[in-house]
């Protein structure tokens, strides 16, 4: 798992042992790794924060976490749950986290907040009642669409909603893979997927 940090400087990445899968970032301008965890659970599904402080990541059979990407403190709590959770995109304006629960079908969205020298989660909701098994959400530059896979036709399409969008679904989407589209990421231009 690797995830490129908002100024392009840091990449986080996780490493497996025999002790678990652990979270490291290595500093591209040092040429440096600093490990953030140390075992006792499998560590995965990398997001930075929008500020480039934190790193929020999957925890298995935890729920998410959340820490500081500088090393400064361990582990800290963001969701609980026995399921895998996984993080998929954090809004431009950092109040936002996108991500999935595997046993749900929707994307689901939680408020996140700084207090102290950490993230908090408020309550999640999902971004669209759809009935179809929708993932891999990523927000555009500007936070005002969110692009995400959908197998609401049948077949698994990259569409495009506006951010924010009611839960009742209502709202323009737009299809814009054509045959099959999965995992969209927009260029930094915002233009494009």
């Amino acid at each position: 798992d690797l995830s490129v940090s908002p100024d392009g400087t840091k990449i986080a990445l996780t490493l497996a042992d025999s002790a678990g899968q652990d979270v490291f970032v290595y500093d591209t301008r040092r040429g440096s790794m600093t490990r953030l965890t140390f075992g006792g659970t499998v560590y995965r599904y990398l997001r930075w924060s929008a500020d480039g402080r934190h790193l929020v990541v999957s925890a298995a059979g935890r729920g998410m976490v959340q820490m500081r990407a500088d090393g400064s403190s361990q582990p800290q709590v963001l969701t609980v749950s026995k399921n895998l959770q996984y993080p998929s995109s954090v809004s431009p304006d950092g109040k936002w986290l996108a991500f999935e629960d595997a046993f749900s079908t929707q994307i689901q969205l939680v408020p996140l907040e700084l207090q102290g020298d950490s993230l908090r989660a408020g309550r999640p909701e999902p971004f669209v009642k759809n009935g179809a098994n929708d993932r891999a959400a990523s927000f555009s530059p500007d936070g005002r669409w969110l692009a995400y896979e959908s197998e609401q036709s049948g077949t698994r399409e990259v569409y495009v909603r506006a951010f924010p969008s009611p839960s009742s679904g209502s709202g323009g989407q737009w299809v814009v893979s054509d045959n099959g589209g999965e995992l969209p990421h927009w260029s930094s231009n915002g233009r494009d997927l």
